[in-house]
Parts: structure tokens; sequence; C-alpha cells
């Protein structure tokens, strides 16, 4: 959820992101609901089968950012397969059946139903084989020129590793889930997994964090680039100069009296280094000279409209709704503080 909270583009790694969360979500409702019914455990393989598809789709998407023609080939037999497995148990009653250890209900083919196991077994191996041969492809891939785009690829990696392993145990647990010790280790398996999986998520790309982050403009971060951002170019006339205290300081304006050509690619620059847009950055930075000059005893008489105005807002309008987001309360009631 907080990383579909954060990415902002494409939208169809948005919504690839809120399916695997909506599957994931039901798929541990059925296994941890204690229902014996049959209907809820037929689903569960077709369940897998999606979940593991759409992270694949999704894992082509984030790090090379396209599928394989050969991949959705792959998922389409897959699905298929899981779905006709699922058929199969549906109108089969007698192929299946529970075990139970009051805490949890393991749902297992009968023996003499072994074909139905290789069945299974097809479309699980199919999901796996192409995880291996994606981690293969992208592991010998390198991309020198871009450290965010390496930075995605490393951490989705991991993901693949870990998924990886999490379908190999799922598969040698399905062997032996019809027993205690089965459904015991099945459920430690989903303790450890899950807790590596949460830690990877915690410990993203710092540059996930800010929620203008936009995957269709990683390109623009290439090295070799001719636009990068310098004392030159950006620190010397925007903070030692102070050009956001310019009434009508913006982006354009910047670019063309610093000979920047590159406006967007530019733009794109400050979002990842300073977690913001140009027009939050030049507020932000309004609002911290607009509090030193509260407390300087020079601007003591000063009024809001003023003191704003000498901070490059237009008018204490202008000030209220950032001076909120950047510092919180009212310019009046900080005003008063700091006199008193």
């Amino acid at each position: 959820i907080d990383i579909l909270i954060t990415i902002k583009r494409p939208i169809v790694k948005k919504i690839n992101y809120l399916a695997i969360i909506v599957l994931i979500f039901f798929f541990n409702f059925i296994i941890y609901s204690n229902i014996s019914s049959g209907f809820l455990f037929i689903i569960i393989p077709f369940l897998n089968s999606l979940i593991g598809s759409n992270l694949i789709i999704l894992f082509n998407l984030m790090l090379v950012d396209k599928v394989y023609k050969w991949v959705k080939i792959n998922l389409s037999i897959s699905i298929a397969l899981s779905f006709i497995f699922s058929i199969i148990l549906y109108t089969h009653r007698e192929v299946y059946s529970f075990y139970n250890n009051n805490e949890m209900i393991s749902f297992y083919i009968l023996p003499e139903f072994f074909y139905l196991k290789i069945l299974r077994y097809s479309f699980k191996m199919i999901i796996l084989i192409t995880f291996i041969i994606i981690f293969y492809k992208i592991y010998h891939t390198t991309n020198s020129n871009n450290q965010y785009t390496d930075a995605i690829r490393k951490w989705g990696l991991r993901f693949i590793y870990l998924i990886f392993i999490i379908t190999v145990n799922f598969g040698i647990f399905n062997l032996i889930n019809h027993t205690l010790n089965g459904i015991e280790l099945l459920k430690l398996n989903l303790v450890i997994t899950s807790y590596f999986l949460l830690l990877n998520f915690i410990y993203k790309p710092s540059f996930f964090k800010f929620q203008t982050f936009n995957y269709n403009k990683l390109t623009a971060f290439n090295k070799t680039t001719s636009i990068l951002i310098n004392d030159r170019n950006f620190t010397t006339p925007f903070f030692t100069h102070h050009f956001y205290l310019n009434k009508d300081a913006n982006l354009e304006r910047f670019c063309k009296e610093n000979d920047i050509e590159e406006k967007e690619d530019f733009h794109d620059l400050i979002i990842i280094k300073f977690k913001m847009s140009f027009n939050n950055l030049v507020n932000k930075y309004r609002v911290l000279y607009f509090l030193d000059l509260v407390k300087s005893n020079k601007y003591k008489n000063y009024s809001i409209d003023a003191l704003a105005q000498e901070s490059g807002f237009n008018s204490r309008h202008h000030l209220y709704k950032p001076f909120k987001k950047f510092h919180g309360g009212t310019p009046s009631d900080f005003i008063y503080f700091a006199n008193d």
C-alpha cells in the first residue's frame, strides 16, 4: 500500500500493485480463515497463479519497462492450467481432502490422483522457470548510466529471489501438507518469508519516499545527460543570491537566467534531489526566510503583509498555505509567540 500511494506514474504500475494487494489479501484470508469449504480451497491454486503472474509482470515493468512476449505466453499457459485444475477440483470433489489441526486447515490432493498433482506442479513450474529466466536476464543486464534504475533493479532482484524461495518452499510443503508437521512447517515458512518481504519493502530505495516519483522520467537521470545540478547553475543563484525572494520566481525564469535549456530534465533532477517540485522549493525557502525576519529585531514592527512581501510572496494571503505546509500553524501565531 505504501508503494501504491508513492508511485505516481505510470498508471499501469499502480493498477498492477493494487491487483497484487487485493489478491494477496484474499489469499491470506482464505488460508487463515479456517473455513473448510471446498470452493475456497479450490480457487487457491488459481489465486496463486494470478499472484505469481502479476508479480512477474510487475517486475518486468519495474526493471526493463516492458513485458516480454514469451513471458505473456508463459503466464497465459500457467493461468489456463491453474483454471483447468480448479475446474476439475470443483466438479470432482472426491479427489481432495482436508487436514485440520484446530489452528490451520490444510488442503491436499489424495495420493491416488497423482496426475492432478502433476497438473498442479506444471503451472507452478512454469511460473518458477519464468522467474528464473527473468532473474538471469536482469542480473546480467547492467545500466551504470542511471543510479536510480540500478537501485530499482537491485531492489527488484531481491524480491525475485525471495519469491523464488517462497514458490519452491510452497511446492515442497504441498507434498507434506497432509501431516501435522507439514502444516507447522508451512506456517513457519509463511512467517519467515513474510518478515523478509516486509524488510525489503521497508528498506526500499530512498527516492520512493516522495509522492511525485514517476517511473516514466527515470531516463532523465542518465549520467550521460548534459544536465547536472551544481553550484554554478543552482546552488549559487537559488540559495546564495536568494532567487526565491523574487515575486515572479518560477522555473522558466530560473532556467532562462542560468542558461538551462533542458527545463523538464532539470526539474526532474530537482525533484530527485530535494524531494519536491521547484515551486514548493521556492515556497519552502520563502517561509524559512519569513521565520528569520520575524526573529530579527530589524523587522519587529513590520506587519504580516510587509513581512510576506519581503519574503517574496505577493501578499499575506499567498503566505498562509505554504506556511501551514512547511511550518504548521499560522504566521500570526508564530509572530505572537516569537515576540513574547
